[in-house]
C-alpha cells in the first residue's frame, strides 16, 4: 500500500478495494495490522507526548482523520485516493466483518456502555460475531490479564476505545502479544455504538465542524482541550508549515519536529 510523506507524517494512500484485499491477506495469513488516523489535533498532542509521534507514525495503515487534515493535505499538494476518517473506517470494517462473518471485540468504555454497544452492533450486523466486550478501566498491572482475556476470545477485529494516549501506547506495546488481526484504536466510537453519544452527520463532517459537534455533547470534558488545540493549529502549526514551505520551496521538512521544538 502506497504511503505519502506529508511533512514527516506517514499517510496511507489507498482505495477501499485495497483495504478489502489487505484485510483478507491479514486474516488468511494470521498477521496483525493497526489502523489509525492523523489529524491536525493529534499534532498538538505530539508536543505533550513526544514519544507518541514515532509510535503512531509506525502504525500499518494511517488514514486522513478529519476534514481539516484533508484540507491541509490537499492545499499542500498531497492528493489522496480515499478520504476516510477513523469513525468511518471503523464502520466500514464492521460492514466487512458482517460480510465475512468475522469475530469483533470491543475494548473500552464502562461495562454498561460496552455491553450496550456490543448488543446494538450484534442486532445491526447479524452475520458478524460480536464477542463479550472488555471495559476500558484498568491499572497498568492489569494489562497482561486484559491481553489474556482478549486472546481467549480470538477476535479477528479489536476495536480499542480507551483514552488518548493510553490506547496508542497499549496497542503499540502489545501488538505482538494480541491474538487479533485488525486492531483499530477507535476513540469514542464505543460510546457512539451504545447510543451514549452521536457520530457527526455527514454534512457537519464535510463542513469541518465535527469537533464542535463532539464538544457540544460533552462540553465539560472536551471544551478546554479542544480550544487549546485550535489555538495551536491556527497560530503555530499552520504558520510553521507556510514559513518552512516558502523557505525551502519544497515539502521536504518535518512539521512535527519543527512544531515540537518551537
Amino acid at each position: 500500500m502506497e504511503k505519502l510523506n506529508v511533512f514527516g507524517l506517514n499517510v496511507s494512500n489507498f482505495n477501499l478495494n485495497e483495504i478489502d484485499e489487505l484485510y483478507l491477506r491479514t486474516i488468511n495469513d494470521d498477521k496483525k495490522i493497526i489502523l489509525f488516523g492523523h489529524s491536525l489535533g493529534y499534532l498538538t498532542l505530539f508536543k505533550i507526548f513526544p514519544s507518541l509521534y514515532p509510535i503512531i507514525n509506525s502504525f500499518d495503515v494511517l488514514v486522513c482523520d478529519g476534514t481539516q487534515f484533508n484540507w491541509f493535505c490537499y492545499l499542500n499538494g498531497f492528493k489522496l485516493k480515499t478520504v476516510i476518517s477513523i469513525p468511518d473506517i471503523t464502520n466500514y470494517t464492521l460492514e466487512y466483518a458482517n460480510k465475512m462473518g468475522l469475530r469483533v471485540l470491543l475494548f473500552g468504555a464502562k461495562d454498561q456502555i460496552n455491553k450496550k454497544a456490543s448488543e446494538n452492533l450484534q442486532k445491526k450486523y447479524l452475520n458478524a460475531v460480536i464477542l463479550n466486550g472488555i471495559n476500558g478501566y484498568f491499572k497498568e498491572n492489569e494489562e497482561l490479564n486484559i491481553i489474556d482475556k482478549i486472546n481467549e476470545s480470538k477476535p479477528h477485529i479489536l476495536l480499542v476505545g480507551i483514552s488518548t494516549p493510553i490506547k496508542e501506547f497499549f496497542v503499540h506495546k502489545y501488538k505482538d502479544k494480541l491474538n487479533a488481526n485488525i486492531i483499530i484504536p477507535c476513540g469514542g466510537m464505543i460510546d457512539v455504538y451504545s447510543g451514549f453519544t452521536k457520530q457527526s452527520p455527514p454534512l457537519i463532517k464535510k463542513l469541518g465542524l465535527a469537533t464542535p459537534f463532539r464538544i457540544m455533547q460533552e462540553p465539560k470534558r472536551l471544551l478546554f482541550m479542544h480550544s487549546w488545540m485550535v489555538f495551536e493549529i491556527l497560530f503555530k502549526i499552520v504558520p510553521i508549515t507556510i514559513f518552512n514551505k516558502l523557505k525551502s520551496k519544497s515539502s521536504n521538512f518535518n512539521i512535527v519536529l519543527k512544531y515540537i521544538n518551537k
